[in-house]
């Protein structure tokens, strides 16, 4: 399969998560053990793999969670009108970004996303 069809590119295989991984990030573990990982090349996705970089520098921790966003009984966000709307009645969720937007909740919440090291504290 050639690199364009990766699975890993999109999510589209799952796999066992290995125990002392599932001890350290259980929240990417599905009910029956599995995850679905995606690979995030530096070259590809340039943006996106920084910030998992930044992130491991700060926390040990290489790797962030990729989910749909859309909450219960509601079909996943396809425009920024549904972004908007779902980020304001989800609870849980402190902070959106969208590209280079960052939205918060309340001001405290962008003032620690602003300084990169409250990063991990966020």
């Amino acid at each position: 399969m050639g690199e364009d069809h990766d699975p890993m590119l999109f999510m589209l295989a799952a796999d066992l998560v290995r125990n002392r991984v599932r001890q350290d990030v259980p929240a990417i573990t599905h009910v029956d053990g599995t995850a679905r990982p995606q690979a995030v090349d530096k070259v590809s996705n340039p943006d996106y793999w920084n910030m998992i970089s930044h992130f491991k520098a700060l926390t040990g921790v290489p790797l962030v969670t990729n989910t749909s966003f859309n909450l219960a009984d509601e079909p996943i966000v396809c425009t920024a009108a549904d972004a908007a709307r779902t980020f304001a009645r989800g609870q849980g969720f402190d902070l959106m970004f969208a590209g280079n937007l960052v939205v918060a909740k309340n001001e405290i919440d962008l003032q620690q996303c602003l300084d990169p090291t409250q990063l991990a504290e966020v």
